[in-house]
């Protein structure tokens, strides 16, 4: 783990790991005076063993953890079709995305790769950052439950073919099942 990756733990953009605990404590013990090191131990737990997501050691926290992926949320987990649009993070459902993840990955609300979108300019300067550095945009692909769908509707490895073989398609069938099923923002 890096200084950007305990950055963002501290303040609540990606999930805590049971490291961060302990390298904040280090980082207390080298850094404050005597005793500050133990007490922090002692509020959060390490000094019990505890892990993380017991009392004291949350996995998500931290003043913009509400942008996060919510309870339960995280890099590894993806929010259902039918996830209540209170149980998404804040900011996620204002701009009809479906988790903090999905608004960073390119592609748009329900996709990933592709061109950055739905963020006018923002959008447009990433799209042109990530030309610069040599990025790929040929990796646009929708999140699983919208796969599944044109899966559902076309035949069991539908998606599949027309993400790899009919692109222009694959968008087209998708971008109209996410606007059939999933709620948008407020936007």
């Amino acid at each position: 783990m890096g200084l950007l990756d305990d950055i963002s733990m501290g303040l609540g953009l990606k999930d805590r790991d049971d490291d961060y605990y302990e390298r904040t404590a280090q980082t207390i013990g080298r850094t404050q005076r005597a005793g500050n090191e133990a007490r922090y131990r002692s509020r959060t737990g390490l000094d019990r063993g505890q892990t993380v997501g017991s009392s004291g050691m949350p996995a998500r926290g931290g003043l913009l953890s509400f942008l996060g992926a919510g309870s339960g949320g995280g890099s590894g987990s993806a929010p259902s079709a039918n996830q209540a649009a209170s149980d998404r993070p804040f900011l996620a459902q204002l701009f009809g995305y479906r988790d903090y993840n999905d608004m960073y990955d390119r592609g748009g609300p329900y996709a990933s790769g592709g061109q950055f979108k739905g963020a006018g300019l923002y959008s447009t300067m990433g799209n042109i950052g990530h030309h610069l550095s040599g990025g790929d945009f040929k990796d646009f692909r929708y999140a699983p439950e919208v796969d599944a769908m044109i899966d559902q509707a076309q035949g069991a490895g539908a998606a599949e073919y027309l993400r790899t073989k009919e692109p222009d398609m694959y968008k087209t069938i998708g971008q109209s099942i996410i606007e059939k099923n999933f709620q948008g923002g407020f936007f």
